[in-house]
This record gives structure tokens, sequence and C-alpha cells, in this order.
């Protein structure tokens, strides 16, 4: 999720959601990396929240834990006014409820986006994502040329070039 503050004319820091088993979900919770990340043991020290959610995407936890995030975490003791769209996570009925939780609590106000117009409206989606996107994308597909010709090259050296090759993207800085 891309954050940025209209006061600074900032990006934030990210909170990003990987592929994997929710706490939520787990019949052993403390092994999944949802558990290890929120708890301090996962691997990964840069300045960023991370989450994991089976389809690394935002339902509804993930969205209540992206508002506690930005309340508690981001501007803890600030009043956070919130620009949104109608996605389905946004606007279900259990996310409404934290919202008017937070609202009572006095630490956010929310303005939803117009139906059919975040594209033309949404501030990050506007000037963020786009450019964030293709920077990893870029910065993906370099690490991952790299990596290829590099384990292509060892495969030949130890005379198996028709080996196979597992890409596994490390967790770390």
């Amino acid at each position: 999720m891309v954050t940025a503050s209209l006061s600074t004319s900032s990006i934030l820091k990210p909170f990003l959601v990987f592929t994997g088993v929710k706490v939520e979900n787990s019949t052993r919770p403390r092994q999944t990396n949802d558990w290890k990340y929120k708890n301090g043991s996962g691997k990964w020290t840069g300045p960023s929240s991370i989450h994991f959610q089976e389809k690394h995407w935002f339902d509804n936890i993930i969205t209540i834990r992206y508002l506690d995030f930005l309340c508690d975490e981001l501007f803890p003791g600030k009043l956070v006014g919130l620009i949104w769209d109608f996605a389905p996570s946004h606007a279900s009925a259990t996310v409404e409820a934290h919202i008017k939780k937070l609202q009572a609590e006095g630490k956010l106000i929310v303005a939803f986006v117009p139906k059919g117009l975040t594209s033309v409206m949404q501030v990050c989606d506007l000037i963020a994502n786009k450019d964030l996107k293709r920077f990893t994308k870029e910065f993906y597909y370099q690490w991952r040329t790299t990596f290829l010709t590099d384990r292509r090259a060892a495969l030949v050296l130890a005379g198996n070039a028709g080996g196979k090759i597992t890409v596994k993207v490390p967790y770390k800085k």
C-alpha cells in the first residue's frame, strides 16, 4: 500500500502484503511468517510493515491492520485524513465498523473517491503507484537476469548445462 503525506509531499513507510498465511487463518499461528514479522523475528529489517495474506492482497483483516498502522504507527496521537476508493475491503461492514471506532477515538477522517473516479482522483494512483511499480519491476528484472545468468554459468561449469534453476527472491535488505 502506498501512503503519501499531504503535509510533507512525501511517500511514507510502506505497508507490504506478501503471499502467505495470516495468523488468523493458521492452526499454528506462531509458525507463520505473518506472526514472525509481527513479532520482530522475521528476516527483513527494512523500514516497512510486512504482512501476509493468502492472495497477497487486502482483505478485511489486512485493511484493519493498515488503518491501525496508519493511525497508531505513522501518525500516533494525530488526526489522520484518509482518501481512498470503494474497493471491497475498504467498504465492508467489518472495516466500516473499525473506521467508526477510529473516528470516535478522534484518530481518523475518511473521504471516499466517488465510484468510477479512482483513476481520476486517487492521489497515490495518479502520482506514485505507476512510477513505484515501474521501478520495482525494473529492479526485479535486473536482479533476476543477473541471478539466472550467474546460475546458468555455474551449471555449465559444473557440467550440467541443462540443469533446473529455481528462482527464490531473498527477503533481505
